[in-house]
């Protein structure tokens, strides 16, 4: 009766939804993910929250170091008086929160065996896969200039919480009907960009704001959407 109840459901919303295994362990893992769903929800929203926290790279670098002392305190990168925690501390709590997201695909997985194959279910072991990798060469190269974690913890949090994912679909469906207005954009810029180089070549322009194709789009780009516009035009209204 509950399994047609089940189905019955499904037909009247239209949603394709993961039946639970059969058996009285499935269904008591099932239970264990549903009550303490909100728990995951948490160390999901924390691993973000953790971000703020976390040191940045940049600052962490070798070279930057032996240039300027502290560079996360310094005055010339205000950081705002922010209890940066040490690579050390943030693993540990990296570490636990991943385990306990980890913990959650894994009785989900036990009690839907085709959750954690295709879907949300599907893309989260990806994503905490990518999220294990990046924390062991994380912690093999700790002065390593780059990480994924930022990034894929905002994925975790957004693909655990329904109302942030379905609002975040919404807003993929209408990339595509403005794409054309992006490539057009990006075709002038590209356009500007090599225009810049040919004209300003030998001025103080050309060292400073376009020397190659790659500079002069970054600071073309910059012009447009108007942050910094001054930095951008100066060299060229002092002239």
């Amino acid at each position: 009766i509950e399994q047609a109840a089940f189905f019955v459901l499904e037909a009247y919303d239209g949603v394709k939804r993961q039946n639970v295994l059969d058996s009285p362990a499935a269904r008591a893992a099932f239970r264990i993910h549903c009550r303490y769903l909100w728990v995951v929800q948490l160390a999901a929203w924390l691993l973000v929250f953790s971000t703020i926290l976390e040191r940045p790279l940049w600052c962490t670098q070798p070279h930057t170091m032996e240039k300027v002392e502290h560079p996360c305190y310094n005055d010339m990168y205000p950081s705002f008086p922010i209890p940066y925690l040490s690579f050390n501390q943030h693993l540990w709590i990296e570490i636990p929160l991943s385990a306990v997201i980890i913990a959650d695909l894994c009785v989900l997985s036990y009690s839907q065996e085709t959750q954690v194959r295709s879907g949300v279910g599907g893309i989260l072991v990806v994503v905490m896969s990518l999220y294990v990798c990046d924390i062991t060469i994380a912690a093999e190269t700790p002065h390593h200039s780059f990480r994924l974690a930022p990034y894929l913890r905002i994925l975790i949090a957004v693909l655990y919480s329904k109302a942030v994912a379905s609002k975040a679909v919404l807003v993929a469906r209408t990339i595509p009907p403005i794409s054309h207005v992006f490539i057009l954009g990006f075709a002038f810029l590209l356009f500007f960009s090599w225009m810049a180089t040919v004209l300003f070549a030998g001025s103080a322009q050309e060292h400073e704001i376009f020397p190659d194709m790659r500079t002069a789009m970054w600071h073309l780009f910059i012009l447009v959407t108007t942050a910094n516009f001054p930095d951008v035009m100066m060299p060229g209204y002092s002239e």
